[in-house]
């Protein structure tokens, strides 16, 4: 698929609904024969995914890619906020798009031969990181973030173990059982 080395220069300003309209338009102008699944879900991050072996990304040549610096469990990472990636996963290749823009989710799309193959991808991504470490999602410091530890830290714990005073306690289960219903 040729795209415009240009996609992103211009609709980075528009807020998110629109610019996701316009990349989403702008994918499909480029490679109307491939299908396009657009996503905003937390779950799907095929970076961590890649570098466990799952897929192979690489950095599309002649698309401008602006990747930012993460300080991430005690080492740098470098992760992407706006580009273009092409993916070779069990034998297809598949296109990624993303645009991070940092009062919103990020916005990937996904372009394969098939909307059935851009569903399993995302399907399998997804699954990858929810159950392959146990790790939890954590929104801290304006963030979602994985945390490797957590899950094991509260595993024993419970409700009736918490030291509270007994206003706070019944609060607490009164919101608690009031959000799961």
């Amino acid at each position: 698929m040729k795209l415009p080395t240009d996609i992103f220069s211009d609709i980075l300003c528009l807020p998110n609904s629109a610019l996701c309209y316009e990349l989403s338009r702008r994918a499909h102008l480029a490679a109307h024969d491939l299908a396009i699944l657009e996503t905003e879900d937390y779950d799907f991050d095929p970076i961590p995914f890649a570098e466990s072996a799952g897929c192979e990304i690489n950095l599309r040549p002649g698309v401008y890619g602006h990747w930012t610096a993460k300080w991430q469990q005690l080492s740098l990472r470098m992760y992407p906020k706006t580009c273009v990636l092409d993916v070779s996963w069990r034998g297809e290749v598949l296109i990624l798009i993303r645009v991070d823009q940092d009062d919103c989710a990020p916005v990937w799309l996904i372009l394969a031969r098939s909307l059935t193959l851009c569903e399993q991808f995302f399907v399998t991504v997804c699954n990858w990181e929810t159950n392959s470490t146990g790790a939890l999602t954590v929104f801290q410091n304006s963030e979602f973030q994985r945390d490797e530890n957590l899950r094991e830290q509260i595993s024993n714990r419970y409700l009736e173990n918490l030291q509270l005073t007994a206003g706070i306690r019944g609060e607490l289960e009164k919101s608690l059982f009031s959000f799961f219903r």
